[in-house]
């Protein structure tokens, strides 16, 4: 309503390495860095532009995490009109969440509109909330929020109950066609385990979304693998696991070699560790945990199986300091020094090898 009474516009733009550096400036002076404070200021310099996209909005939210900015959010998405139009840009959000950006054709899939339709009638109320662009290689049209974690908040505030994202998430999945190779992509993030682990703790939701990819593109072994992973992050006791381990054993019939379905056996093989009722089954799951990271931690590109090797490493100190402060003898003591010590070779190596590995 008021825009036949603007006179100006001016577009904010990607932050400058100056502009940046006087926002964290600002942010110091009224004591509002948040996580910031802990971090150098060229990390912090390396936060806001590498991180956050240099942002403004973004930068300032995760910089200072005030939920005013998540209002901010909030409310724009909320006075969207009309509801269609809102229920597209949920579904941008959703979506653009992991697989930036949204091809149209995908949209134009889940809710039987095309691109003309979508130009005409409903990127008036959105065009300041999504980012319409060609892809460059394939020449598609594609949609995406200011940002992943503006999507994130949007994608919250619209679906706020396990319910209506086990919803939306059926209605995307079942609309994805196998036949298209950027579906694929978006299902396997859709799916992975450590999202819908999150997402979805009753594991009966969890089961029915992984069928029904199964159902829609296949007994892939990606889809599989995840379901197996999934199962594991919520088994509480010796069944869940062995759900687990029947899923992963498929996995790997399914793609012979995959060394990432390798290592979650490697992390199965820990989490029953850590489920067992006695020392001697303790470390004898430790002990096949370790020997299935080794045998990948000495050719991999990735420090995922020096990880598991460092969780093990940990455990044992952990268990050795128990029984010496219920003990307090030479041969604990002992026992605990040579496990601390083992510990930090492993923790010393992975740094070594990985120092530039964020994971």
């Amino acid at each position: 309503d008021l825009e036949p009474l603007v006179d100006e516009e001016y577009e904010l733009r990607y932050l400058s390495d100056r502009e940046i550096e006087l926002i964290l400036e600002k942010l110091e002076e009224f004591n509002a860095l948040g996580h910031l404070r802990q971090l150098s200021f060229e990390d912090r310099k390396i936060k806001l532009r590498a991180i956050y996209g240099r942002q403004l909005l973004v930068a300032l939210l995760e910089a200072t995490e005030n939920a005013s900015f998540r209002d901010i959010i909030a409310d724009e998405y909320r006075d969207i009109r009309p509801l269609e139009a809102k229920l597209l840009y949920l579904d941008i959000c959703s979506l653009h969440r992991f697989v930036p950006p949204v091809r149209a054709g995908l949209i134009s899939r889940v809710h039987g509109i095309d691109f003309d339709k979508f130009s005409e009638e409903f990127f008036k109320p959105l065009e300041q909330v999504i980012d319409l662009a060609r892809d460059s290689k394939t020449q598609d049209w594609t949609y995406r929020a200011r940002h992943a974690v503006i999507a994130d908040i949007v994608y919250n505030v619209g679906l706020p109950t396990v319910a209506d994202k086990y919803d939306n998430l059926m209605r995307i999945i079942g609309k994805l066609n196998p036949s298209y190779s950027y579906d694929q992509e978006v299902l396997f993030q859709l799916i992975r385990a450590s999202t819908l682990s999150e997402l979805f703790p009753d594991r009966v939701l969890g089961e029915t979304v992984y069928a029904t990819a199964l159902s829609a593109f296949g007994e892939l072994g990606v889809i599989v693998h995840q379901h197996g992973i999934y199962e594991m992050k919520r088994a509480g006791d010796a069944m869940g696991l062995n759900r687990a381990e029947t899923l992963l054993e498929r996995s790997l019939e399914l793609t012979p070699g995959n060394l990432s379905i390798r290592h979650s056996l490697a992390e199965l093989a820990l989490k029953r560790a850590s489920l067992a009722s006695n020392d001697a089954d303790r470390e004898t799951w430790r002990l096949r945990s370790e020997s299935q990271a080794r045998s990948l931690a000495s050719n991999s590109r990735n420090s995922y199986p020096q990880h598991t090797l460092a969780k093990i490493a940990i455990a044992r100190v952990r268990d050795a300091l128990e029984r010496n402060e219920a003990l307090d003898n030479d041969l604990t003591r002992e026992v605990f020094g040579t496990a601390v010590k083992e510990a930090e070779d492993i923790l010393r190596e992975g740094l070594q090898r990985f120092a530039n590995d964020d994971r």
